[in-house]
């Protein structure tokens, strides 16, 4: 008798290594599949099935015959969001998996990392005391965007602030914020804040300036002794005192 006719079907394979990128506050990683019939997929994180939500969200779009670019959206991604990704795709020929590794720990890609600050922040004092350099030392690739700020207030260069960020040597960066003729008003928690599309991060400055002190002097002296005098008959008293101060 003949044979039943096997149709012909494709075993998932993914052709191309998964990709991550950001578009503002979201994170795509897309996998191209082929297969053939459309197979089931299921995302992990881990070892955890990732269901669609408000924070996730799934999607596939036929791209050729056959091929389909699989997307998952992370939305405000945090360090709690990095570790291993995994792309399933089973169908009844096979099955295949793609896997991505979301790194916010400053991991080296060749693509880019988070920024880290590689020294301690410094604030260095010029000797008569008109100005003070606070320094940090940053890695990150791309360059990071510099926000420094005074507690919670964002500062901006002025004609007493000049910030500054120069490149020390490959994807090293010095960040400077000079603070001419300080006084006592300028101390406080300063903190530099640096990020990129792979991360952030935050180095913190401690700046106390000791008010001047009040000049010296004498305090002031009696001179005479003090005088009371009654007036009215008695209805009012005067008291008197001469001072030298």
């Amino acid at each position: 008798g003949d044979k039943p006719k096997i149709p012909d079907g494709k075993a998932p394979r993914f052709p191309k290594k998964p990709t991550i990128r950001q578009e503002g506050e979201v994170l795509l990683m897309e996998c191209v599949l082929e297969a053939y019939p459309l197979p089931d997929i299921t995302w992990f994180h881990g070892d955890k099935e990732i269901k669609d939500g408000a924070k996730m969200k799934m999607s596939r779009k036929a791209i050729a015959k056959d091929t389909f670019n699989l997307t998952l959206e992370i939305l405000g991604p945090t360090r709690e969001d990095g570790g291993n990704y995994r792309c399933n795709a089973f169908n009844l020929f096979g099955e295949s998996n793609a896997n991505i590794a979301l790194n916010f720990q400053g991991g080296d890609d060749e693509n880019g990392f988070a920024p880290s600050f590689v020294e301690k922040p410094r604030i260095i004092p010029n000797e008569d005391g008109t100005l003070i350099t606070m320094r940090c030392v940053c890695k990150a690739k791309p360059a990071a965007e510099v926000t420094w700020y005074r507690g919670t207030t964002v500062i901006k260069a002025s004609s007493k602030i000049e910030l500054k960020s120069t490149e020390m040597g490959e994807d090293i960066y010095e960040l400077v914020l000079l603070l001419t003729n300080p006084t006592a008003a300028d101390g406080g928690a300063y903190r530099c804040h640096v990020r990129n599309e792979y991360g952030e991060s935050n180095a913190n400055l401690n700046l106390n300036i000791e008010a001047e002190p009040e000049p010296e002097g004498e305090g002031p002296t009696f001179v005479e002794k003090p005088t009371i005098q009654s007036k009215d008959n008695g209805k009012l008293v005067i008291m008197g005192c001469k001072v030298k101060a």
